[in-house]
């Protein structure tokens, strides 16, 4: 019995002495790279643009990736292969699997890693990239493959930070699991550097998948069917010549934004949520509504005056108004219903609508925004109203709160 302890304690002791002279192996190889200061975690510089690819994995019937590390050359020419233990591997591993999951329902397709790089369509392997230095990209990655292409997609993590970062677990500055997530969104979801909230964008940080990544996936997939993200239902809106009734009352070209952009050649996904509530405020009131805008991307927010976190950019709002001889009556009829909890309150709040403004200009807003702490409760519902739906006497401020609840 003392042998076999003897034993299993040497080689432990051999274990942990071949693991710290590779750390050192590797500290020595990573303190010899160059500084680099950069506020990018990502090569695609066009951290604004909201644009797909133009790529997808439609002629995949899953995406199969496989994780690599293969070894490292000192100066010496000696190779470390060994730098990230079992450990390491299985928090990677667990990690990207995580990542992949996210990406699976955006792109409706199993995303799952195999257990040999021939099996695989893509690959994620560790490697000093060249000439990034510590402090730079900490990843590259390529977009979902184009017909006939040669070779695997990959995303390339960069060993001069990730190996510290994989180390250091969640304690990193980046960990592991969000890099993955954003360069996933590149590999499997197909899309640039997504707007100001979104995966995707690498100046932030998010821990899932936010409604521009999962609506910008299906976009590149081809697939417009309605989906649920924290539980609101999102249509799609397509761009094109064919108008058509989505509601009784309210058409296609109606509820299309009314941004030019690039992206909006085919069409936006926007909140169902707030469509049908839209709709059941026209048919209890009876008037007819006009709608003035719905869905805008960050830059035609910017551009229209909107709020820095406006629901626009969420896909949740629509700013409309009535119109016709009953107009000026019947916004005040439906103000007051709002104000006191009357009339279609209580429907609308079953369409998860959450926020209620208007604009100086006469406008009403309305969106199904999450609200954790609102300015208003209805038994345990809280909900945010804003403009004549709050007015305070001298204390009330149109313009803070249209920049607080836009």
């Amino acid at each position: 019995m003392n042998k076999i302890i003897s034993y299993l304690m040497l080689l432990l002791l051999f274990s942990c002495t071949k693991e710290n002279k590779t750390n050192i192996l590797m500290d020595e190889v990573i303190s010899s790279l160059q500084n680099k200061d950069s506020t990018h975690v990502c090569n695609l510089q066009e951290n604004a643009a909201y644009r797909p690819s133009n790529e997808s994995w439609k002629d995949s019937s899953s995406i199969r990736y496989y994780i690599e590390y293969p070894p490292v050359k000192n100066k010496n020419g000696n190779l470390i292969t060994d730098y990230f233990n079992e450990n390491d591997k299985l928090y990677i591993k667990a990690k990207t699997k995580i990542a992949a999951d996210e990406w699976a329902f955006a792109v409706l397709k199993d995303v799952y890693e195999v257990d040999t790089k021939d099996k695989s369509n893509a690959v994620i392997t560790f490697r000093f990239l060249e000439d990034e230095g510590k402090g730079a990209n900490l990843a590259l990655s390529s977009f979902p493959p184009t017909k006939g292409q040669h070779g695997k997609s990959t995303v390339k993590m960069d060993l001069a930070d990730m190996y510290g970062y994989v180390k250091d677990r969640d304690k990193a500055k980046y960990t592991y699991y969000t890099v993955i997530l954003h360069e996933f969104g590149h590999l499997i979801g197909g899309l640039m550097h997504d707007s100001e909230f979104s995966v995707t964008n690498p100046n932030k940080v998010y821990s899932n998948l936010q409604i521009d990544d999962i609506a910008g996936a299906r976009v590149n997939i081809g697939n417009f069917d309605n989906f649920i993200y924290e539980g609101i239902t999102y249509t799609f809106i397509p761009n094109n010549k064919k108008n058509y009734n989505v509601t009784d009352n309210f058409t296609k070209n109606e509820l299309l934004s009314k941004c030019t952009y690039p992206k909006y050649e085919i069409g936006h996904f926007l909140a169902k949520n707030t469509i049908d509530a839209l709709q059941f405020i026209r048919t209890y009131y009876g008037v007819p509504i006009k709608i003035n805008s719905s869905y805008r991307d960050i830059n035609c927010n910017k551009i229209s005056g909107g709020a820095k976190f406006s629901q626009h950019q969420f896909r949740n709002a629509i700013d409309w108004r009535f119109i016709g001889k009953k107009a000026q009556s019947t916004e005040l009829k439906f103000i007051n219903d709002i104000v006191n909890q009357k009339g279609p309150f209580r429907e609308l709040l079953n369409y998860k609508i959450r926020g209620f403004g208007t604009y100086p200009s006469g406008a009403n807003h309305i969106d199904c925004r999450a609200v954790k702490i609102g300015n208003r409760r209805y038994g345990l519902v809280q909900y945010i109203i804003w403009g004549d739906f709050n007015k305070k006497g001298s204390f009330y401020n149109p313009i803070k709160e249209f920049e607080d609840y836009d």
